[in-house]
């Protein structure tokens, strides 16, 4: 378990699985820049179960001081390399969003993985419209890489995706 100050992260375990299929599926909990997965239950928790089994993705449950399960963090490598990892990060209690939870989750998983992974990167991509995201990478070191024209359909049309990364140079400039 790795500890913050108002939150803390842990991996996620078997028991979890129905909760984060719960936000993954209903649309209030991912808010107006993710797509609710519309999957059949039993299939996409066995999905979840072979991913974590096989390491292809790791999984953080994001849970506050009294243990509840608020969000989640996943990152798995890059396509394109070995030396950087994609993420994704959620906070589904819509009662903890804009409290700083995010931040110090993001921070916390930053520390984590730059001093425990053999990587040079850390990157996600948000929708262009998502100046939340958009701002936490920003608070926490990232920096705009690039714009993905029309690189995804929703709601009925093409939408732009930001690219944003650190690298672990520039992370440590952050803890000096």
């Amino acid at each position: 378990m790795i500890k913050g100050k108002n939150i803390n992260l842990r991996p996620i375990c078997k028991e979890d699985f129905d909760l984060v299929y719960t936000w993954n599926t209903n649309q209030e909990y991912l808010g107006e820049y993710m797509d609710a997965e519309m999957r059949v239950k039993d299939s996409a928790l066995a999905d979840m179960e072979r991913a974590v089994a096989s390491n292809r993705i790791s999984f953080f449950i994001i849970e506050d001081k009294d243990g509840r399960a608020i969000g989640i963090i996943n990152y798995l490598n890059s396509m394109a390399t070995t030396e950087a990892y994609d993420f994704g990060i959620l906070v589904a209690n819509n009662d903890k969003k804009g409290k700083g939870i995010g931040t110090e989750a993001l921070n916390l998983f930053i520390d984590y993985i730059f001093n425990t992974k053999n990587i040079m990167r850390l990157q996600f991509i948000t929708r262009s419209d998502n100046d939340g995201m958009k701002k936490l990478g920003e608070k926490s070191g990232f920096t705009l890489e690039g714009t993905l024209r029309k690189y995804k359909f929703e709601n009925g049309d093409y939408r732009d995706y930001c690219l944003y990364g650190i690298i672990r140079d520039d992370w440590r400039k952050t803890i000096k």
